[in-house]
């Protein structure tokens, strides 16, 4: 027993401080999230067809990663990488299981405040600041409290976004 206490109150200060510190947007508002003016949920609902995508974005796409069992695909445009999961969602509709900005000519826009790489955070509005376990600063907006899944916009030491990606972690 007295280990069991020992041990919880050495990993409590450790959960305590991993919590992140989210935005929290509404479901609606979190699939409008844009990106070079296409909603989350318009990318949502390809389901990681190819085709799809592709009549989405100005971009041609650089480089796909389709496995045959339909367990992933994965898509490269210029700066900006998507992947679909068929295990997250279904095989039959794979889900966003992640993506990555690289290049600045990608903007994203949430309630109607617009960033790229290179803007500066306040640009994003009010907005509450992560602290990061490696140090850093980040933004992460959500749709609920402890949702799995979240879009994070990562800061350098001038509070200027330098990445940009979504995670879903299910």
């Amino acid at each position: 027993m007295k280990k069991l206490i020992l041990l919880t109150l050495l990993i409590l200060p450790f959960v305590l401080c991993s919590q992140v510190s989210s935005n929290l947007l509404s479901k609606s508002d979190f699939s409008e999230i844009r990106i070079n003016d296409v909603s989350f949920l318009e990318l949502k609902e390809t389901y990681g067809d190819q085709s799809k995508l592709t009549a989405l974005f100005v971009h041609d796409i650089q480089r796909s990663d389709i496995d045959p069992d339909g367990e992933f695909y994965n898509y490269e445009y210029d700066g900006f990488r998507i992947g679909f999961s068929g295990l997250i969602g279904s095989l039959e509709y794979p889900t966003i299981s992640k993506f990555e900005i690289t290049n600045s000519n990608w903007r994203v826009t949430i309630k109607g405040k617009t960033v790229n790489l290179g803007s500066h955070y306040n640009e994003l509005g009010n907005v509450t600041l992560n602290n990061r376990t490696d140090g850093g600063k980040s933004v992460v907006f959500q749709y609920c409290d402890g949702c799995n899944n979240y879009l994070a916009f990562e800061l350098d030491g001038n509070g200027k976004i330098k990445k940009i990606y979504y995670i879903e972690m299910t």
